[in-house]
């Protein structure tokens, strides 16, 4: 390696994934809530930022309590991307959450 260059490493999971260089890993969208009218209209406007934004994602809906109490959400709805929270106790609109998903915010 000459001097200035930057080495970079693949991460381990993406050799057991079967990635690519440069390919870019599917976003995992959990959306945490009771099944409420907000909770609903959370995963809508999921639904609907992802396939404006035509990016591949495994979109989870979660209502299991011990799942939420597991992982810590104490509000809902609450958005997590790729295990990180992003949106809690509040739905987001469509452009909101597709500058989420995009890593504006």
């Amino acid at each position: 390696m000459e001097d200035g260059e930057t080495r970079h490493r693949r991460p381990p999971w993406a050799e057991r994934s079967g990635m690519r260089e440069g390919e870019k890993s599917m976003q995992r969208i959990e959306i945490f809530g009771t099944g409420c009218v907000k909770c609903r209209r959370m995963l809508k406007n999921v639904e609907l930022a992802v396939r404006e934004l035509g990016i591949d994602a495994d979109i989870q809906k979660i209502e299991d309590l011990d799942v939420m109490i597991e992982r810590g959400v104490m509000l809902t709805p609450s958005l997590y991307i790729d295990g990180k929270p992003k949106v809690v106790g509040h739905v987001p609109c469509v452009e909101d959450i597709k500058q989420i998903l995009l890593g504006a915010k």
